[in-house]
């Protein structure tokens, strides 16, 4: 990528808000390894409210507005700058994340942050016992706090397009289908010949 000789204060201050709010997602990742690798497990109703109250902090930060009147203030300096440079890109990309992240109430990223831990937790405790019940009541409230999560993006034509674009921008359940449509054709006679084959 290219870079501009002269930065616009405003990207400066874009930047350094950024780098804040990843610093809170990045020791919520933190905390998220202690709990997999050393937490004790008694701890979990404490953690999982350290890790809501970071995502809320860091959402309510993204979202708040500052964030949107930087990028509106930057329009013309993006414009301006070459499409590829370092500048512009990240914010073309902070647009499309800010306008996502706004449609999302902190509260929900609150709630649903806190049910990722919780489901984690039983997911671990129902490995090791091998029951698979431990953690089915669990999976179930996410399945229905992903669906609350696509109702914020009405305009989306596939349940699960928010959470595609959200990871894979560009890409939506139609395109993956049509994706794995076309692997299916390919693998599917590989897979027969192969088992078709006697043993030995």
């Amino acid at each position: 990528m290219q870079i501009l000789e002269q930065t616009h204060p405003k990207f400066l201050k874009l930047r350094s808000l950024l780098a804040e709010i990843e610093d809170i997602y990045g020791a919520a990742a933190l905390l998220h390894w202690d709990q997999k690798t050393y937490m004790p497990s008694r701890g979990i109703e404490a953690r999982g409210r350290q890790l809501a109250t970071l995502h809320q902090i860091a959402h309510e930060k993204f979202t708040d507005g500052t964030i949107a009147q930087l990028l509106d203030d930057l329009t013309t300096y993006e414009r301006e700058s070459p499409y590829d440079s370092n500048e512009a890109s990240m914010i073309r990309l902070t647009r499309r994340n800010c306008d996502l992240a706004s449609k999302v109430p902190a509260e929900f990223e609150m709630r649903f942050s806190l049910l990722q831990t919780e489901c984690y937790q039983a997911w671990a405790t129902a490995r090791s016992e091998n029951n698979f019940a431990l953690v089915q009541p669990k999976l179930e409230r996410m399945l229905d706090m992903s669906r609350e999560y696509s109702n914020f993006f009405p305009e989306a034509r596939h349940i699960a397009d928010p959470f595609i674009a959200a990871s894979d921008y560009g890409m939506s359940a139609v395109s993956i289908q049509a994706v794995f449509a076309e692997l299916r054709a390919q693998l599917v006679p590989v897979v027969q010949a192969i088992t078709s084959q006697p043993p030995g």
